[in-house]
């Protein structure tokens, strides 16, 4: 790798760490006051999805200021500007996921939560694969994985969009590249295959 390119991705990193509060969370976890904010139950919506149109009159940078008032701490204007600077790139992926058909036209994704129960399951397996655990221990975690996810996911695709977004954010630095698009082809096969698991068990 060039040094220039190590540089680029240096710099890009420091920038994800200053968006995701100066370093104190990851990006995703700095988003969940947003997106919680977008799945009230007051702004008469879907638990995980709601027409664009309701969102149309919170700008990002509008509501990510809002959202950084509702929090305990006091936020700084330059926590504040990393805070839209995620929601812009959180809003960018769901434009680009609508139009790689993740999402349907009026759809956006309300949780990120699936990235880490994703991960949290594939932990499982690896720690029993390496004998960290035992069998049975591996279950209840998956277990607990797929309950925590259809407490706040109503269908595959959801969870689906919610761990491209998570992995996006996390890895993918807006160049829609493999990370981003090697799980959309994965999440196409599986909503397409007939013996798929995604069509032939139910969600919850």
């Amino acid at each position: 790798m060039s040094d220039d390119l190590w540089e680029r991705k240096g710099q890009r990193a420091k920038q994800v760490t200053r968006d995701g509060e100066i370093g104190k969370r990851p990006p995703t976890t700095a988003l969940t006051p947003y997106l919680a904010e977008r799945r009230r139950p007051d702004r008469n919506h879907h638990r995980v999805t709601r027409p664009l149109k309701d969102l149309e009159p919170d700008p990002p940078l509008e509501l990510a200021r809002h959202i950084c008032k509702m929090t305990p701490l006091r936020r700084t204007p330059h926590e504040i500007e990393g805070v839209q600077r995620l929601v812009s790139r959180m809003t960018r992926y769901e434009a680009r996921m609508r139009a790689d058909g993740v999402l349907d036209e009026k759809q956006y994704v309300g949780s990120v939560d699936a990235w880490d129960l994703g991960r949290a399951s594939k932990m499982a397996r690896w720690g029993l694969g390496a004998r960290y655990g035992s069998l049975p221990e591996a279950e209840s975690a998956v277990i607990q994985a797929g309950r925590a996810a259809a407490l706040t996911y109503k269908s595959w695709q959801d969870f689906s969009a919610g761990y491209i977004l998570g992995r996006s954010l996390h890895f993918d630095e807006e160049e829609f590249g493999a990370w981003y698009q090697d799980m959309v082809k994965a999440h196409h096969i599986l909503m397409s295959t007939p013996d798929s698991p995604w069509l032939t068990i139910p969600f919850r």
